[in-house]
């Protein structure tokens, strides 16, 4: 069955569109413009949230290219720029700028957070994929077609003591994930390891020790052009 479509054109009718229980399993479009958050956007179990962004694949080698190499090697939206801008937005170190947990898509946003990583979000990731406690499942996520820039962290696909036994899956294709340079320190020596500046990370975070158990994720990460960031994958807590 296709899915209902919810078009949104401001930052206030995008959060009442996200948090309004009775859009899920829809499809929340954005149209082109730019979107100053305030907090994180936390999708409903199904939901998809779309932007407009296109792109150019000159090379054909499935990879997104620059509109214009020689003049700006950093633009890669051709038309239809749509912009989660989380600069300024609040969120705290255990969040994300969106956040999925169930059977989402995300795909042609660009989504940034600080330019270096130093705003008032301290975020854990721009995009955080992490199950519901509640949902029997594991998650089902696919990220495609965006430009993911700044900050801490990239795309974090997350378990914690609370998702044993779930069985979780992520597609990561066609995007563009860069400058997540923002961390002071990559290893601090004194507060022990942190990790900062990854374009993905996929971690098993059973803490305290043992409490998570018999959780699997995965993860099919293709096609994406990924650059200017601390490190490029972070695999956490597998054995």
């Amino acid at each position: 069955m296709l899915k209902q479509t919810v078009n949104v054109s401001n930052v206030g009718a995008l959060y009442a569109a996200v948090n309004d229980s009775a859009n899920a399993n829809k499809i929340i479009s954005l149209y082109p413009g730019t979107y100053v958050l305030t907090g994180p956007v936390v999708l409903q179990p199904g939901m998809d949230l779309v932007g407009q962004n296109t792109y150019v694949d000159y090379d054909a080698d499935k990879v997104w290219d620059p509109v214009d190499v020689g003049s700006d090697p950093e633009n890669f939206v051709v038309s239809g720029l749509t912009k989660l801008d989380a600069s300024t937005a609040v969120i705290t170190s255990a969040r994300g700028i969106v956040e999925c947990g169930y059977n989402n898509s995300i795909k042609g946003l660009t989504v940034a957070g600080g330019q270096t990583g130093t705003s008032a979000s301290v975020f854990l990731a721009a995009i955080l994929a992490t199950p519901n406690p509640a949902v029997v499942d594991g998650i089902e996520v696919k990220v495609s077609d965006c430009v993911i820039e700044h900050g801490s962290r990239g795309i974090v696909c997350q378990h914690t003591a609370s998702h044993s036994g779930k069985k979780s899956s992520a597609i990561i294709t066609r995007n563009i994930i860069r400058h997540f340079r923002g961390a002071v320190n990559f290893f601090n020596l004194t507060t022990g390891v942190r990790i900062f500046g990854f374009a993905v990370q996929v971690r098993h975070d059973g803490t305290p020790a043992g409490a998570l158990t018999d959780a699997e994720w995965i993860v099919d990460i293709a096609e994406n052009r990924i650059y200017n960031n601390n490190g490029g994958l972070f695999l956490l807590g597998f054995s």
